[in-house]
C-alpha cells in the first residue's frame, strides 16, 4: 500500500505544476467602458458588450478592441505577469513542476484583471 501511495505521489509531482493544480488555465478579465455598451473584440471576434467579464487563456497575451458606434475605437494590449504560485512551485515542485506551469501558461496571470476605457466621440 505504501508503495502505491509513494508511486502516486511521484507521478503527481512529475506531471503537474503548483499553479496548474491550484488554478484553471483561464482567467476572468473584466472590461468596462465610458459610456458602456461598447463591443469587445478579441482576436477579431466579438466576445461581449461592456461591462463584461470574459474568460481568457492565461498563456496568450491578448489584444482587446473596444468599439462603439459614434466613438473612436480603442485597442489595448493586455498585460501579464508571473503568477505568485509559480515561484512557490519552483521551491516545492522543482524543475518538473515549474516547467509544467510554463508549458500550460499557468505561470502567467492578467494584471490588471479589470480594464476601463473612456471612449471619445468621433
Amino acid at each position: 500500500m505504501k508503495k502505491i501511495l509513494l508511486t502516486g505521489a511521484i507521478v503527481a509531482s512529475i506531471f503537474s505544476g503548483c499553479a496548474t493544480i491550484t488554478q484553471d488555465n483561464t482567467q476572468g478579465v473584466t472590461f468596462a467602458s465610458v459610456p458602456s455598451g461598447a463591443k469587445i473584440y478579441i482576436d477579431g471576434q466579438v466576445k461581449g458588450v461592456t461591462p463584461v467579464t470574459i474568460q481568457l487563456d492565461k498563456g496568450d497575451a491578448e489584444k482587446v478592441k473596444f468599439e462603439k458606434e459614434g466613438y473612436s475605437s480603442v485597442e489595448k494590449e493586455l498585460e501579464t505577469s508571473v503568477d505568485g504560485w509559480f515561484f512557490g512551485n519552483i521551491i516545492f515542485g522543482g524543475l518538473l513542476g515549474s516547467s509544467t506551469d510554463a508549458v500550460t501558461g499557468n505561470m502567467y496571470e492578467y494584471t490588471p484583471n479589470t480594464y476601463t476605457i473612456e471612449l471619445k466621440k468621433k
